[in-house]
């Protein structure tokens, strides 16, 4: 738990650095017709793998990204990466499951 924590403090570091206003993404959460409603349940109490730490919404440990920009930029950025090749989508789409949730990921990728 300790580790995921940290891990978790490491991230909201890497992306508030790397994504100008990565500050927003709560304030976004509530506003967003796939997040809200799951959003407004968890200000009072976490359900079924939801919960809200800092003010960002996470299902089953992975943050949750509003429909917008950074959205765009995750993707690009995992397509691309430090490698600058394709994967292919099953690829890019087993990548992104593993940190992030963003609704309708198949269609963004």
């Amino acid at each position: 738990m300790v580790d995921a924590l940290s891990q978790r403090h490491a991230l909201f570091s890497k992306l508030g650095a790397q994504i100008l206003g990565f500050e927003n993404i709560p304030k976004f959460c509530e506003r967003d017709q796939d997040f809200a409603s799951s959003y407004a349940n968890c200000k009072h109490k976490g359900k079924r793998g939801l919960y809200i730490s800092e003010g960002y919404l996470f299902r089953e440990g992975k943050i949750c990204i509003p429909q917008g920009t950074y959205r765009k930029l995750l993707v690009k950025e995992t397509h691309e990466g430090d490698l600058k090749g394709h994967f292919g989508i099953d690829r890019i789409l087993d990548l992104l499951k593993g940190k992030i949730v963003l609704a309708h990921m198949r269609k963004d990728v």
